[in-house]
């Protein structure tokens, strides 16, 4: 009868600390977004999805514009802030390491918003945006990745084919979020390369090129 009601109390108080660290881990994602946040996606259409190869080498052009970001500030007056980003993902070099990050193109609130934390360095400054300044900052997995031996403050990374950037901070490591459905997809904040968003426009512009298996397509998309 002991053992019985041993075994019956432990399995009640674990089974509630499951549910209680599940919930939590959630708040925690919500929490790592901005609970007061309403995000904005760019999302691509379904149509477009299942389109045959012979009509790959077409432009589509989809998702938020300038105007829009534009009309967004003039109607909603409520807002405490508004932030406009463009993301795509990138080949990231360093030397001969390399891996496939996303590139994040930010104004300097972005770290607020989003309420991430510096490890090492700085973030992106107005001077940046005002200057179309090559600098940026990486996540604390690409940094281990890429310099596993070095500091990689002041060193440059190759993004793309062609352009390179100098690194000036470090974010702090941050969990991974799970999706939430079509609304919002899973991200690993720890990947990403952060460059300001006037460098981001005049350096790759709004028309962006996928190449796989001999195939090409190309997205213009400008937030």
């Amino acid at each position: 009868t002991m053992l019985g009601l041993v075994f019956g109390v432990a399995s009640v108080i674990v089974m509630l600390a499951i549910a209680e660290g599940a919930a939590s881990e959630a708040q925690a994602q919500i929490e790592s977004l901005g609970v007061r946040n309403i995000i904005v996606r760019s999302v691509k259409p379904v149509a477009d999805l299942n389109s045959g190869n012979s009509d790959n080498q077409r432009v589509l052009v989809y998702g938020l514009t300038w105007d829009d970001l534009d009309r967004l500030k003039i109607a909603i007056r409520v807002t405490t802030g508004i932030t406009p980003l463009r993301e795509f993902r990138q080949e990231v070099r360093h030397l001969n390491r390399s891996l496939e990050g996303r590139v994040v193109g930010v104004t300097p609130d972005y770290l607020q918003l989003k309420s991430a934390k510096i490890a090492t360095g700085r973030f992106i400054q107005p001077t940046d945006l005002s200057q179309l300044q090559n600098v940026c900052v990486i996540g604390s997995e690409l940094a281990e990745t890429l310099f596993p031996y070095e500091n990689p403050i002041q060193k440059t990374v190759r993004v793309g084919s062609k352009h390179f950037y100098r690194i000036v901070g470090i974010t702090r490591y941050r969990s991974p979020t799970g999706g939430a459905g079509s609304s919002l997809s899973a991200e690993d904040f720890n990947l990403d390369v952060y460059i300001p968003l006037t460098t981001n426009r005049a350096r790759f512009g709004e028309l962006i090129m996928y190449e796989s298996a001999g195939s090409r397509s190309f997205e213009r998309i400008e937030l």
